[in-house]
């Protein structure tokens, strides 16, 4: 029970972007706590060691306590009970209640010799997860834990402060801090989730893609205006780039890939605020996944790529397998083995089904008459269209319209 509650926990954190540590002595990867900002903060010191006593000595079950760090971000720590003697924490966080002022970090970066720090600092807080305020966060985690903890559980706030400040010197910086020092492991760590985002896009993932593109909103590439809509505009340009990258690298045809990166762009430029934007990336991520699905060539040999995209880019001309082999310069019989090994369908099953499926958007998206969508699909003889709809259907092209406006 603790285990899965620990885990839910884990998860919903995570969809709001915040990350859950599980710290287990000798607490080698204690650093991830603070995205490794005190290591680049005190370079000669340790500066992890009084944050392990107190993990030891004064965090116990089943307390949960909420530590706010003299550097403006918080923690929330729990220990876990398990039954053997080692001891085992989950940390969750840092996030933000509210970021710093421009004077709080000049404050915090004027401790420290370093020409770079306010900026390394900026960058810093700039992608920590901003989450709604202490009291609410307070009454949120009371309910998510308290069913599991029991009536002896007490959120305890704490603010620590860092008492190392005072035996910084600057020898201690010398030769050891540059600038991109601080940044280097976030940048790290949105390449990372990135690169997963993508991979889960390529394999068509699409809840998969959703959560990770969840997890790259905290990393916002740099705030290059005073306009937060701008801000957020921007990043939805660079994710929509992302995504044209995926599907060409799932060799999808630029044709379709233009067309609706072209779409998601006027798209952007619309939304008038962040919930549109959030609500749009993920029909983005759906649309690519589903981009790819339907129009990759990846996994075929090459004159089955070029066949099957000049399919998909003419299914509306008068097309049959002599006329296909005659284009890549075939043996119509070697084209029509070939199509099926790859496909396990023939080229004229492959054609119909593509004329069908468009004939399935024009149905859904205007208000052709279904003699008009049957020729924009390549079928002159509407008789034979209907007939070969209602084969792959289970109705006629009118009863599936009738249908869909029901709906």
């Amino acid at each position: 029970m603790i285990d899965q509650s620990i885990n839910l926990a884990k998860n919903i954190f995570d969809s709001q972007n915040i990350q859950s540590t599980l710290l287990t002595s000798p607490f080698d990867n204690i650093s991830e706590i603070d995205y490794s900002l005190r290591s680049h903060l005190y370079p000669q010191q340790n500066p992890y060691e009084d944050i392990k006593n107190w993990l030891i000595q004064e965090c116990s079950f089943p307390n949960i306590y909420l530590i706010e760090s003299s550097y403006h971000f918080c923690n929330v720590y729990l220990k876990l009970p398990i039954a053997d003697d080692a001891s085992s924490y989950l940390s969750i966080g840092p996030f933000l209640f509210s970021r710093p002022t421009e004077p709080e970090i000049q404050q915090i970066a004027g401790i420290y010799p370093s020409p770079h720090m306010e900026q390394e600092l900026k960058f810093f807080y700039n992608n920590l997860p901003l989450t709604f305020a202490r009291e609410k966060f307070q009454a949120f985690i009371t309910a998510l834990f308290s069913p599991v903890l029991g009536p002896e559980m007490r959120i305890i706030y704490q603010s620590h402060s860092d008492v190392l400040n005072n035996l910084i010197t600057a020898n201690d910086f010398e030769h050891s801090f540059s600038e991109g020092d601080l940044s280097l492991n976030l940048v790290e760590q949105r390449y990372q989730i990135e690169q997963q985002m993508i991979a889960a896009v390529k394999q068509q993932n699409i809840r998969e893609a959703i959560r990770l593109h969840k997890k790259m909103i905290q990393f916002n590439y740099g705030q290059r205006t005073s306009n937060q809509l701008r801000n957020s505009k921007n990043f939805m340009i660079v994710f929509n780039t992302l995504l044209r990258a995926a599907a060409r690298e799932c060799e999808v045809h630029p044709f379709y890939i233009d067309k609706i990166s072209h779409q998601f762009a006027i798209e952007i430029e619309q939304c008038t605020n962040d919930l549109q934007l959030m609500k749009l990336s993920a029909d983005m991520i759906r649309k690519y996944c589903l981009l790819i699905h339907n129009h990759s060539v990846k996994k075929y040999s090459d004159n089955i790529q070029d066949c099957v995209t000049y399919i998909d880019l003419h299914y509306n001309e008068n097309l049959t397998l002599k006329k296909m082999a005659e284009y890549l310069n075939l043996n119509s019989s070697y084209l029509s083995t070939l199509f099926k090994k790859e496909l396990g369908k023939t080229v004229t099953e492959y054609i119909t089904q593509t004329r069908i499926k468009q004939a399935l958007l024009l149905l859904n998206s205007t208000k052709h008459s279904i003699r008009e969508v049957a020729n924009q699909c390549g079928f002159d003889d509407i008789n034979y269209f209907s007939r070969i709809f209602k084969k792959y259907e289970g109705m006629s092209p009118s009863s599936y319209r009738k249908m869909i406006q029901d709906n």
